[in-house]
């Protein structure tokens, strides 16, 4: 008794030869994610012959029963057949003693699988994995929010019927109404279309088309349901042209769109292998089997629609009117979920970064130099090397020929700044000596805002600026020259008092104790 373990399962071999001979059935739910019209559940019906579903958004289990009879007239109505047989787990909703009591009067035998074993309603579980992965690839390639899950998985269910199956070869809706489906009406969902809005316009200037988002098929109509996500309006229409390539979700509407957070994906994967649900249905919005090109082309009524469903639905059923309503006029983008928005660089200075303008690192180049010398960590070690003692002096020259500071006598309320001797060996492309250079940089993180300086700048040319210069002298044949001007970023004036003590090596004898007032810029200043 200790070592009790489960049997094994062998392929049913009961099988039905004509359509609505067996209906598999179940419900999926609760949603970590309640729809725009307040679904959290779903009930899926297959046809055992054909493999056809029909798909019907629920509220609450409440509302099953009125779902499943309305279901029942539907079919056998449109196909004037009897349905001989119910399978479905053994859920509440499907025992109940009104359940049993309907199916007896109507004739049908009841198949409940065993509790805790899932396998015997085998068709009806495997059909939420489809219905559930195919409606969540849709969603989440285009970006659509996941309280239109119900439109995404309404959309998905009429694909499936659209597919070859892999008993037959052929796809159920093939099966069930004799004739091939038509596959030209296809469009990827959640894609941007434009429908024909001109009937709409209130006065002749008002735009004939908007950007709106594909979210499926409308049978009742013959057309496509597109959303508008700035107002949340669903206008049906057959008149609309798609851009399959642009997902307005993933481009314009980023603030409306909810994370996807792993614990929710993990919700969602749990929640179609389990085959418990806790709340119910109420009444049932189906996709369409196929979208006519021609008016003139019959068109099989076959999905549960919510006018036709209502129609033979007990009174507690909601009206089609208000299912309507709900569904297309007054669907609104959540805001529940608030998405960060990325963190910008949205300071106006303008930098290499943002113009695209990348330097190769030094780190991943090999580099042989000719040329071997340490460069010097202090003044004095520089001006004992006759090199780089050339660099300092040269540095010096060009400082005092622009006239980059004059001396003062300090006082108390001044913010002096340090500064200090930056020394840079440059070599050539084949690792010769090109030039040793000597910058005086003044410590320009010490400088406060509003005192000495109130703005900051960075004088960096566009790389499309560049690019549009020699464009334009190409195609005038004109003749390029390159300056490289010398200390550029001295010849800079300065409007705001600086102040910087002697830079050290080169004080002056005379006035030592005189500080820099700077007149021009210097490397390292704000």
């Amino acid at each position: 008794m200790e070592k009790s373990t489960s049997l094994q399962f062998f392929a049913s071999e009961s099988c039905v030869k004509n359509p609505l001979g067996r209906i598999h059935f179940d419900l999926w739910g609760p949603s970590p994610v309640v729809s725009n019209q307040g679904f959290k559940y779903y009930a899926v019906f297959i046809d055992d012959f054909t493999r056809f579903s029909w798909f019907y958004p629920l509220k609450a289990k409440s509302n099953f029963f009125s779902v499943f009879v309305a279901f029942q007239k539907l079919v056998e109505n449109q196909f004037d057949v009897k349905i001989k047989e119910f399978q479905s787990d053994g859920g509440g909703e499907f025992t109940s003693i009104q359940m049993k009591t309907h199916l007896k009067n109507s004739g049908i035998q009841q198949g409940i699988s065993c509790p805790y074993t899932p396998q015997q309603n085998g068709v009806a579980e495997r059909k939420h994995r489809h219905i559930v992965e195919l409606g969540l690839s849709m969603m989440f390639h285009s970006h659509v929010p996941l309280h239109y899950w119900v439109e995404a998985f309404s959309t998905a269910t009429f694909i499936i019927n659209l597919l070859p199956v892999l008993q037959s070869n052929t796809s159920p809706h093939e099966r069930l109404f004799k004739q091939k489906p038509v596959y030209t009406m296809l469009r990827a969902f959640g894609s941007a279309c434009y429908p024909c809005l001109r009937p709409l316009g209130s006065h002749k200037f008002e735009p004939r088309s908007l950007q709106c988002v594909f979210l499926g098929y409308k049978r009742e109509y013959q057309g496509y349901r597109c959303l508008y996500p700035p107002t949340g309006r669903v206008y049906i229409s057959r008149h609309a042209i798609f851009d399959e390539d642009v997902y307005p979700f993933q481009q314009k509407f980023q603030s409306l769109i909810p994370r996807y957070h792993s614990t929710l994906l993990d919700s969602w994967q749990q929640s179609f292998m389990s085959n418990k649900v806790q709340e119910e249905p109420e009444v049932p919005i189906i996709p369409p089997t196929h979208v006519n090109q021609s008016s003139s082309e019959p068109e099989p009524a076959v999905e549960p629609v919510t006018d036709e469903v209502t129609q033979n639905s007990p009174s507690e059923t909601e009206s089609s009117n208000e299912i309507e309503e709900s569904i297309d006029e007054q669907v609104t983008v959540s805001e529940t979920h608030p998405i960060a928005e990325a963190q910008v660089n949205t300071h106006p200075m303008r930098t290499r970064a943002k113009d695209g303008i990348h330097k190769p690192n030094s780190r991943y180049v090999l580099l042989t130099s000719k040329f071997a010398t340490e460069e010097p960590k202090t003044i004095v070690a520089a001006l004992k090397h006759p090199g780089w003692n050339n660099a300092v002096n040269d540095e010096m020259r060009t400082i005092h020929m622009l006239h980059t500071w004059s001396l003062v006598p300090p006082t108390e309320d001044m913010n002096i700044l340090d500064c200090k001797w930056v020394f840079k060996t440059k070599l050539k492309p084949d690792g010769s000596l090109e030039k040793l250079k000597a910058r005086l940089v003044a410590k320009g993180f010490d400088q406060e805002e509003g005192l000495d300086y109130l703005e900051t700048f960075s004088p960096v040319v566009r790389t499309a600026t560049i690019r549009m210069v020699l464009d334009i002298a190409t195609a005038k044949e004109w003749y390029i020259k390159q300056l490289d001007v010398t200390n550029a970023f001295l010849h800079g004036e300065l409007q705001e008092p600086v102040f910087m003590r002697q830079p050290p090596g080169f004080i002056d004898q005379e006035r030592p104790s005189h500080v820099c007032r700077l007149t021009k810029a210097l490397y390292g200043l704000k």
